[in-house]
């Protein structure tokens, strides 16, 4: 039994002797996040055109992304708190737009 894989890419998976799938890691956490980024916007820009989603203007994402390490409790519950109220200040953010 021989397998192929279908998409040839650095985030593919190889196949191993016993057909198990390993992933590659040579992937930087940049290249995934550019990865993500294209991924996504491909499919908000597919349900805009066969679903009616609302169109984006200039740019979905950002153009860099911000990483930090976790190094202690104190740090996760900051990051975690930032996580789960940010989202509430939508309405008072400047590019806010409520039309």
């Amino acid at each position: 039994l021989q397998l192929q894989p279908q998409l040839q890419s650095k985030f593919d998976l190889q196949l191993q002797p016993q057909l198990q799938p390993q992933p590659k890691f040579d992937a930087s956490i940049g290249d995934m996040m550019q990865w993500f980024k294209t991924m996504s916007t491909n499919e908000y820009i597919r349900n805009v055109k066969q679903n009616g989603w609302r169109p984006f203007y200039k740019k979905l994402w950002q153009r860099n992304y911000y990483e930090h390490i976790i190094r202690n409790e104190i740090s996760y519950r900051r990051i975690a708190s930032y996580i789960r109220n940010n989202p509430k200040k939508w309405n008072n953010d400047i590019f806010f737009n409520q039309s």
